[in-house]
C-alpha cells in the first residue's frame, strides 16, 4: 500500500489509483487495526508530500514534473474511498449506535468516553518491549533474532553511506510505528491488544534498514550484508522448525483426529484449562476452537461475529452463548448442557464425582493424546 501511494502522489494514473484502492479494500478485510495504521501513515506521507508540493510552487520551482496539490489529493482521497466505505460500516457497529445491534455481545466506547482507552506508563512500556516484538517463544530465541536484526541493520547502513539505499518513506514507516508503541492506548473499551502491536507491526517495514550495497560499487560490503542476512534468515527459520516440530509432538498432538470425529454445524465450547505451551508464548491452544468452525462450519462460543468488532454483516448476527467459565468443574455447569452439543477439553484430571457428572449428560466421543471431545447425549436438555 505504501509503495502504491508513493507512486500515485508522483503520478497520479487511473491505474495507480484502482491498485491502490483494491490493496486498502484487501488491508481492511485482513486485519482493521493494520487498516488504521496504515491510513495513519498514508495521511502523514500525504501531508509531506501535500507541503513539498506547496513549497515547491512557492519557489516556482519543478512546476512542470510536480503533480498539482488539487491533483494529489484528489487521487489520494479517491483511491482510498471504497475502503473508507466498508470501515465506516466498521465504525458503526463497532463504535456507534450499531453495536448494540443484531448478536453483539461486547461494544466498545464511543468517541464521546474516548474509546474507553487505557495507557501503559513509559517504564511499562520499556519493561514489556521485549515480549512484544515478537512473544512467540518461551525461550530466547526471539531476543535473539531482534538483536541479529538490528546487528544486520546497523552494518547494512554503515555499508554504503551517504546514498539512498531504500525508499524514505519505508523508513519513516518503520520509525513511525515503532514510536507509536510508546504513546497508542494499550486498549480500548472490549480490546486489551493495541499499541503492543506495533512493535511487530514495525518489523514489516525493517526489511527498508536492510538493503545491501551495490555489488558493483562495493563488492566486499554487499557480500558481508548478505552474508548476515542469510545467516539471520537460516538462524530464524532452524529455530522455528525445532519448536514447531516438538509443538507439534508434545502439545497439538491428538488435536486433528478428535475434531475429525466431531459431527459438523454443532455448537462446541472449548474448556480452555491449559492453553499455554512449553515452546510458544501467547496462549497457542486458546482458540483451537476454530479450526472446529473452519472445517466442520460449526459455532463456538467466542465467534468473532458476535463481537462489535466483526467488520462485516449481512444478516443479523446469530445467537451463540458466550461461556467464560474454564475449570475442572466443568460438567456440573449448567450452560455446558444447556448451550452446546460438543465439549473440547485438554488435559482434564476429572476431580472426585465429575466423571459420573459428565457422563451423566454426555459421552466420549474420541479422545487422542491430551485431547477429548464430549458429545450430549441425545435427549439431554438444551437450546
Amino acid at each position: 500500500a505504501l509503495p502504491l501511494h508513493d507512486a500515485l502522489l508522483r503520478r497520479p494514473t487511473l491505474g495507480r489509483g484502482a491498485a491502490l484502492s483494491l490493496t486498502l479494500v484487501l488491508l481492511f478485510l485482513a486485519h482493521a487495526h493494520a487498516f488504521l495504521w496504515v491510513g495513519v501513515l498514508l495521511a502523514v506521507l500525504s501531508l509531506a508530500a501535500f507541503t513539498r508540493s506547496a513549497w515547491r510552487f512557492l519557489r516556482a520551482t519543478q512546476i512542470p514534473t510536480t503533480p498539482g496539490i488539487f491533483l494529489q489529493g484528489s487521487a489520494a482521497v479517491g483511491a482510498a474511498l471504497p475502503s473508507l466505505f466498508l470501515f465506516a460500516g466498521f465504525y458503526h457497529r463497532t463504535f456507534g449506535a450499531g453495536r448494540s445491534e443484531g448478536g453483539v455481545l461486547a461494544s466498545t466506547a464511543g468517541w464521546s468516553s474516548g474509546f474507553g482507552a487505557s495507557f501503559r506508563t513509559l517504564s511499562e512500556s520499556v519493561r514489556d518491549l521485549p515480549a512484544f516484538v515478537f512473544n512467540t517463544t518461551q525461550d530466547d530465541s526471539d531476543l535473539n533474532f531482534v538483536v541479529a536484526a538490528a546487528v544486520v541493520a546497523g552494518v547494512s547502513v554503515v555499508a554504503c553511506p551517504g546514498r539512498k539505499r531504500a525508499p524514505r518513506f519505508m523508513q519513516v514507516a518503520f520509525a513511525l510505528t515503532f514510536a507509536s508503541y510508546f504513546f497508542l492506548p494499550e486498549g480500548l473499551q472490549g480490546h486489551d491488544i493495541v499499541a503492543s502491536r506495533q512493535p511487530a507491526l514495525a518489523l514489516l517495514f525493517l526489511p527498508a534498514l536492510l538493503s545491501p550495497p551495490a555489488f558493483t560499487r562495493a563488492p566486499r560490503r554487499h557480500i558481508c550484508v548478505v552474508a548476515m542476512l542469510l545467516a539471520a534468515g537460516v538462524y530464524h527459520f532452524a529455530t522455528w522448525q525445532k519448536l514447531l516440530h516438538a509443538f507439534d509432538l508434545k502439545e497439538i498432538a491428538g488435536l486433528p483426529e478428535v475434531l475429525a470425529a466431531a459431527p459438523p454445524r454443532k455448537r462446541l465450547h472449548h474448556v480452555k484449562l491449559d492453553p499455554g505451551s512449553a515452546f510458544f508464548g501467547w496462549r497457542p491452544m486458546w482458540h483451537v476452537e476454530k479450526f472446529y468452525m473452519s472445517s466442520k462450519l460449526g459455532q463456538t462460543a467466542d465467534t468473532p461475529a458476535v463481537l462489535s468488532t466483526g467488520a462485516l454483516r449481512v444478516r443479523t448476527g446469530v445467537d451463540v452463548h458466550r461461556l467464560t467459565s474454564h475449570s475442572a468443574y466443568w460438567p456440573q455447569d449448567r450452560e455446558v448442557w444447556e448451550y452446546f452439543d460438543l465439549v473440547l477439553v485438554r488435559r482434564w484430571a476429572p476431580p472426585p464425582g465429575m466423571l459420573e457428572v459428565a457422563e451423566k449428560h454426555a459421552h466420549l466421543l474420541s479422545k487422542h493424546g491430551d485431547w477429548e471431545l464430549w458429545e450430549r447425549n441425545p435427549g439431554a436438555h438444551g437450546k
